[in-house]
């Protein structure tokens, strides 16, 4: 009577079907509700729950009754009114960076601002050209490589502009950035 061992290593292949199956329902079942849950229309995000001061008279007989009235009517949005812009262009800015010492820059651009400003133009573009050079000295190269570095670089410009101008300034455009 000789005893049947299995071989180390050798499993049955019944039981790897099983665990592939199973792996698979779960797959589906989480596929599924991820899909029911982005397919679900949002709640809205904000809900009146005021307490009417009466209680609403019932319709009659083939009227039909609107939840809504004017009252309930949210207001309609306020409208910002539109600011006068203007593009001004500023010289073309050339200096070296911070790190390495040997690379020099060359921004070309304009300046996004308000119509009636406070300031005359002329004497924002000189500050703005004043604290861009600044700005661009303590530049390292490797802090503007890529895309991400380069819009960093771009909101620390419209950043400094805006902060220096009191908001006159809304934005600085890059025309043109040259290393070498």
């Amino acid at each position: 009577m000789a005893d049947k061992k299995k071989e180390p290593g050798k499993t049955s292949p019944l039981l790897a079907i099983a665990a592939v199956f199973l792996l698979t329902l779960i797959g589906a079942g989480a596929g599924f509700a991820v899909g029911l849950m982005l397919g679900m229309p949002q709640p809205p995000a904000e809900i009146k729950t005021a307490a009417p001061a009466e209680a609403p008279a019932e319709p009659a007989h083939g009227e039909h009754s609107t939840a809504a009235t004017a009252k309930d009517a949210a207001p309609p949005p306020v409208e910002e009114e539109p600011v006068a812009m203007t593009i001004v262009p500023f010289p073309p800015i050339l200096t070296n960076l911070a790190e390495p010492k040997e690379t020099w820059v060359r921004l070309e651009g304009s300046l996004l601002m308000k119509k009636e400003t406070e300031d005359p133009a002329e004497l924002l573009i000189e500050r703005a050209d004043e604290n861009l050079v600044t700005y661009l000295r303590t530049v390292k190269l490797k802090d503007i490589e890529g895309p991400t570095g380069f819009l960093h670089f771009r909101a620390d410009l419209n950043d400094l502009v805006s902060q220096l101008s009191g908001g006159q300034v809304k934005e600085v455009i890059i025309h043109s950035v040259v290393l070498e």
